[in-house]
C-alpha cells in the first residue's frame, strides 16, 4: 500500500468532553464523503484516551457543582451548555445535561477501551466508545461506576471475567504511544497536520483532501 492511498489519523479524546463526541461524528461524516471520491483509500484511526482530570475521586463529583466552580456561576454554565448543544445539533446530536448528575473518574472506562483497542477489532472499539458517549451524554449513566462499565462492555461482546483479568494488569492504564496533548479533541492527520477543537465535516474533508493531493504531487515530482 502506497502513501497516496492510505491515511492515518491520530485522535486524542476524553470521555467527559462533549466536544470530543461531536468531533468524532463530524470526522465520520467527512470520511463518508471522502470515500465517495477516494474509494480505494484505506484510513487507519489511532485513538488515544486522555484523562484530562485524573484527580477526580472514584465516587466522582457532583456534575452541577463541578461546572459551577469551573465556570464561575450557574449562568455561565447554562451559556456553555447552550453553546455545546448548538454545535451538537449541527452533528445531529443533543446532549441531555439535565440527566448527568455525576462528573466521573473515567480511569476504568479508559482502561477497558485500551483493552478493546489492543485485543478486539476496530469496529468493537468504536462501538464501545460510541456506547460510552451515548450512555454519559444522552442517558446520564455514571462512567465511573464499575458495574455500568462491565455492562456496557458486555453489550459489545467483551466478557466481565476477561476485563477483570485485564484490569489487574498494570498495562491496562497505559495508552500505547499516546501523544502528549494539552487539550482534546486533538486530531493529527497523516502524522503532520494537527487540529485542535471541533471542526466541521467540511473542514476535516478539506484537510484530508489537501494532504492526499500534496502526496500525489510529491510522487509525481519524484518520478519525473
Amino acid at each position: 500500500m502506497t502513501m497516496t492511498n492510505s491515511l492515518t489519523i491520530s485522535c486524542s479524546y476524553d470521555l467527559i468532553c462533549p466536544w470530543c463526541w461531536i468531533a468524532k461524528v463530524n470526522l465520520e461524516r467527512a470520511l463518508i464523503r471522502l470515500k465517495e471520491y477516494r474509494p480505494e483509500l484505506r484510513v487507519k484511526i489511532e485513538w488515544h484516551g486522555v484523562q484530562l482530570i485524573p484527580e477526580v475521586p472514584e465516587q466522582g463529583w457532583s456534575f452541577a457543582e463541578f461546572y459551577e466552580r469551573r465556570l464561575g456561576n450557574k449562568q455561565a454554565v447554562a451559556l456553555r451548555q447552550r453553546q455545546v448543544n448548538q454545535a451538537a445539533a449541527q452533528a445531529g446530536l443533543e446532549i441531555n445535561f439535565d440527566k448527568i448528575t455525576v462528573f466521573p473518574n473515567t480511569a476504568m472506562a479508559h482502561a477497558v477501551l485500551n483493552y478493546a483497542q489492543r485485543f478486539r477489532s476496530a469496529e468493537t472499539f468504536e462501538k464501545l466508545l460510541d456506547r460510552l458517549y451515548l450512555g454519559y451524554f444522552i442517558l446520564g449513566e455514571n462512567l465511573g461506576d464499575p458495574q455500568t462499565i462491565f455492562k456496557l462492555a458486555h453489550d459489545v461482546g467483551i466478557a466481565r471475567a476477561v476485563l477483570e483479568s485485564w484490569l489487574a494488569n498494570p498495562e491496562s492504564v497505559q495508552t500505547k504511544h499516546s501523544p502528549r496533548v494539552s487539550g482534546v479533541p486533538n486530531y493529527v492527520f497523516g502524522g503532520t497536520f494537527a487540529v485542535s477543537g471541533v471542526q466541521s465535516p467540511e473542514k476535516y474533508l478539506s484537510i484530508m483532501s489537501t494532504i492526499l493531493q500534496t502526496r500525489i504531487k510529491d510522487v509525481c515530482v519524484e518520478q519525473t
